[in-house]
């Protein structure tokens, strides 16, 4: 790493992003090795401090209200679900005697695996007409430096053309490889399609899948393992360079991984990347509430019996297919664990909460040619996080219309299976060296007051463009 120091006053260490070194877990550092100022300010390039936006009265009176707002009414909510919970379980037990006694297949516990991919291949058959293939692989990953066996789960179309190059997807939290699968005989036209299921969150399995101390080991190795695991994945199937597709969480593991294993991405999208920044948008305190405490995957967490008893149960009467099933059991798996690497990511208080570790030196630091995509109404990770990159180090971006975090959930397949073919041509590779401040990423809190966290978004660029241009 080359550093510089900066005056006595404000002793601040200067990040080259193309010299990052890689930690001892395999990842580039970021920000691990620099020196910060004391103080309660980001700075900028030159040493000089750049003081957040003072909160005017009204604006900090809004936010202790909409903080005392929010974290009440989720007290009211936790403290009436208690409660209920006696009555809820009591009519569960009485609705599951009586199913049992008409011999549902549906009742005794979760889906087996057979059964889901019994609705698996419902959804590829809704979606998918060309060949797929779908692999079961034998992996060694190491895991606290012991090797665990894993089994990969995988779908793979074959091009027609044999020259065609690899287009490996990377899914996001609550997902499988199978959220491709709209785009799947689109994007066949041009690449080799594998799709990927990452333990944790798909298909995929660990040995220490099965019991909460495994899982609880896992979800500390975090990005690590994931790293290790795609690479041990492509070595198996004797791929030796892709065109690397992540999305949301997959995409920042996708940033590590071309980190760490250059030689193997000559091409990288991000769609809709989650953890590039210490904020998220203007409602990132919202939504880093509902990933901190893993709401999403709360049937699994807080209502196991009762909430495996909904999904066996409430499906029929409301007319759902398999489609809806499949999603539900893949979001609410016993062996599930990836939501709490996710939550570990998140620092959140009373008042505010931020990424822990943004990827953006890292992703600065890839010299792959890189493009990122979002979805122009996505209020999880919004555009103009794209667009500030674009500024930065002139990564392309380029905006789904009328689509959300999942763009290929919105119509806009042929949109989006278009995007990635000119990607994988037009993407900019720059060995233009960036260079950052130690940034304090804690400084840069999103909070309950969504004036408040857009002044604070402008002010975290701002220090960005200043750094860059320097």
């Amino acid at each position: 790493m080359a550093a510089s120091a900066g005056s006595n006053d404000h002793d601040t260490a200067m990040i080259r992003i193309s010299t990052l070194p890689v930690n001892r877990d395999g990842l580039c550092d970021g920000l691990m090795a620099s020196k910060v100022t004391h103080g309660s300010v980001g700075q900028g390039f030159s040493g000089r401090p750049i003081s957040l936006p003072a909160m005017r009265w009204p604006e900090a009176c809004w936010s202790v209200v909409y903080a005392c707002i929010f974290w009440g009414g989720l007290a009211l909510g936790l403290s009436l679900s208690i409660l209920c919970f006696p009555l809820l379980a009591t009519v569960a037990a009485c609705i599951n005697i009586f199913m049992l006694t008409i011999s549902s297949r549906w009742i005794g516990g979760f889906p087996s695996d057979e059964k889901i991919q019994s609705m698996e291949d419902h959804v590829l058959r809704k979606y998918v007409q060309a060949h797929i293939q779908r692999s079961w692989t034998e992996l060694q990953v190491s895991v606290g430096g012991e090797e665990v066996g894993c089994l990969a789960h995988s779908l793979s179309i074959r091009c027609k053309d044999d020259q065609a190059p690899t287009l490996l997807l990377v899914h996001g939290t609550g997902a499988s490889s199978t959220s491709f699968s709209e785009c799947f005989d689109l994007l066949a036209h041009d690449f080799h399609v594998l799709a990927l299921d990452l333990p944790g969150f798909g298909r995929s399995t660990t040995e220490l899948d099965s019991t909460a101390k495994g899982r609880h080991i896992l979800s500390q190795t975090g990005v690590v393992f994931w790293v290790d695991f795609i690479e041990k994945f492509l070595e198996s199937q004797d791929v030796q360079t892709v065109i690397l597709l992540g999305h949301s969480y997959g995409a920042f593991i996708s940033i590590h991984f071309a980190a760490k294993q250059p030689q193997r991405v000559s091409r990288l999208i991000l769609l809709d990347s989650a953890g590039i920044f210490p904020t998220l948008g203007k409602l990132g305190c919202y939504w880093a509430v509902a990933f901190k405490f893993s709401i999403p995957q709360l049937f699994r967490y807080f209502l196991a019996p009762v909430g495996r008893w909904m999904c066996l149960v409430m499906f029929s009467p409301l007319g759902k297919d398999d489609e809806s099933r499949y999603w539900f059991t893949v979001g609410q798996h016993p062996r599930g664990w990836g939501d709490r690497c996710i939550a570990d990511d998140i620092s959140l208080s009373w008042f505010g909460a931020y990424w822990k570790s943004p990827a953006i030196n890292t992703l600065l630091n890839l010299m792959c040619p890189v493009m990122t995509v979002y979805g122009e109404e996505d209020g999880i990770m919004p555009i103009h996080q794209g667009r500030m990159l674009e500024e930065l180090k002139g990564i392309p971006c380029i905006g789904v219309p009328k689509a959300g975090h999942s763009p290929f959930h919105d119509l806009d397949a042929p949109f989006l299976s278009a995007v990635v073919r000119d990607a994988s041509q037009s993407c900019i590779g720059s060995e233009r060296t960036v260079c950052l401040p130690a940034i304090w990423w804690h400084t840069y809190v999103s909070t309950f007051s969504t004036a408040y966290t857009s002044n604070v978004i402008e002010i975290l660029y701002d220090v960005l463009r200043n750094s860059s241009e320097q």
